[in-house]
This record gives C-alpha cells, sequence and structure tokens, in this order.
C-alpha cells in the first residue's frame, strides 16, 4: 500500500466524520429564543356581549431534538391591553401563556423534497383577563393531548420552511361559571395551579381549538440560524358563557444548534 492509497483512505475517513456532516447524520438539539408582538380578538360572554381587540409584547423559547423522528417543548408567553368600544373603553390587560411538547414521526424518505411529520402533542394553555378597577376577572385553561402535524421544505441550502397545524384530541377545560371570584377561587387563591388544573372533560360540542404556525430559518453558520415566526390560535367554548379568542402573534430571534 503506498502512501497514495494511505492518504485517499484518511481524507476518506475525515470527510465522513467531520463535523458538518456528523451534524447532518447524527441527532441535532436546536435551542431557539424569539421576542415579537401578539394581536388577539375575543368575546367573552362572563363579562360584556362586547368584542375586543388589542395586543402586547409576545416572547418565544423552543427546544427540539432532530433525528429521524422530532422531539420538541415550545413555549410561548404574551401580555398586553385589549379594548372594546368606539372609545377604547373597558380595558382589559391579558396574560396568555401556552406550554406544549411534541413527538412527532417522521412519514416520508429523507430524498423527498418536502419532509411530513405527524404525532401526538401535549399543550397546557392559560389565558387570564383582568378588568380594571372593576373587582372582576376572567380565564380559560385547557391542558390535554391532541395531534399535530409539520410539513418541512428546504429552499436551496441556508433556507427551511416549516409548517404545522395541531388539533386538539383530549382536552380538561377550566373556566369561571360566571364573572369574579367565587368560594372555589377564594379557597385556592394561594395555589392557582389548583384552579388551572380543575377542568373538566370536554368534547367537541364543549370546547374546540386549532393552532396554526408557520417558521422560516436562514442559516447564518453551521450552528446559528435566524428565523421568524408567525403563529395563529383560535379557540372556542360553547358552553354556557360562551367564549371566542383569536390571536396572531409573530416573533423573531436566533436559533443554536448543538
Amino acid at each position: 500500500m503506498n502512501k497514495y492509497t494511505v492518504a485517499f483512505i484518511a481524507l476518506n475517513f475525515f470527510l465522513k466524520n467531520a463535523p458538518g456532516q456528523h451534524l447532518k447524520e447524527a441527532s441535532i438539539n436546536q435551542v431557539g429564543v424569539g421576542v415579537g408582538y401578539q394581536h388577539s380578538y375575543l368575546k367573552d360572554d362572563n363579562f360584556s356581549p362586547l368584542n375586543q381587540a388589542g395586543g402586547g409584547l409576545a416572547t418565544s423559547a423552543r427546544y427540539q431534538r432532530i433525528s429521524k423522528n422530532v422531539f420538541g417543548v415550545n413555549f410561548q408567553f404574551s401580555s398586553g391591553n385589549i379594548h372594546s368600544g368606539p372609545t377604547s373603553g373597558f380595558t382589559t390587560s391579558f396574560i396568555n401563556a401556552n406550554l406544549e411538547l411534541e413527538y412527532l414521526f417522521k412519514l416520508t424518505p429523507d430524498e423527498n423534497a418536502f419532509q411530513f411529520f405527524l404525532g401526538p402533542a401535549n399543550s397546557t394553555r392559560v389565558l387570564y383577563l383582568d378588568w380594571y378597577d372593576l373587582e372582576a376577572f376572567s380565564y380559560v385553561a385547557t391542558h390535554g393531548v391532541g395531534i399535530k402535524g409539520m410539513v418541512s421544505k428546504h429552499i436551496k441550502e441556508k433556507h427551511l420552511l416549516q409548517a404545522t397545524l395541531s388539533l386538539p384530541v383530549f382536552q380538561l377545560l377550566a373556566r369561571p361559571p360566571y364573572n369574579g371570584i367565587d368560594e372555589f377561587i377564594i379557597e385556592n387563591q394561594d395555589s392557582p395551579a389548583n384552579i388551572i388544573f380543575s377542568g373538566t372533560p370536554s368534547s367537541l360540542n364543549d370546547f374546540f381549538a386549532l393552532g396554526l404556525c408557520v417558521d422560516y430559518k436562514y442559516k447564518l453558520t453551521e450552528r446559528v440560524a435566524w428565523h421568524t415566526n408567525y403563529s395563529l390560535h383560535m379557540q372556542t367554548v360553547m358552553a354556557t358563557n360562551r367564549f371566542k379568542s383569536l390571536s396572531n402573534t409573530v416573533t423573531t430571534g436566533v436559533a443554536v444548534n448543538f
């Protein structure tokens, strides 16, 4: 074996095990953060028959472990004010938080231009409303499992576009029976988790929600990408004291592979 053969074998071994190539074949851990704005529309019959609209600051954090399948943890938090009426009366502050765990199975071969994923997602979403100076509040909290699908497409080498759609399957719904404080809330005011997780099982006749997310990534380096995310979430409570909300959120930030 001459020196050229040895050099060729060594070069071939290095290329197969180089860091960039290794990232494509092995699992990738990715953490991303973002900041932006959320604009919401809602109608809460617990308080008023009027429609309300407004928005506030939104932040997001995300962890993904990407191999053949995708495991992810997504968190989004926003807060601000919404108003109703021609004079922006009935000002309401809101807090909107969502925590989701997902495990998506890859359904398509690696060589396909579009990659499709499908799997279960477990989420907890809390929307809290506080009417200033009126000693009144309302909330909608849901937690349970759903189904989530994702489509992913690389556009040239540095551009990645992903879109997800999620629907609830089984949810526990927590909502006060009327506007303000009742005996249960008074008893558990020092344990807000008891209030949030006190929900009852709901069916599609009681509650429906839909989540849509579109994420664009631009690769800055081998390990750092800039991303912009748009998400839409709609939920409706059809039981007593009907509730509807629609939120649009845009965030931008960075994602890091390791």
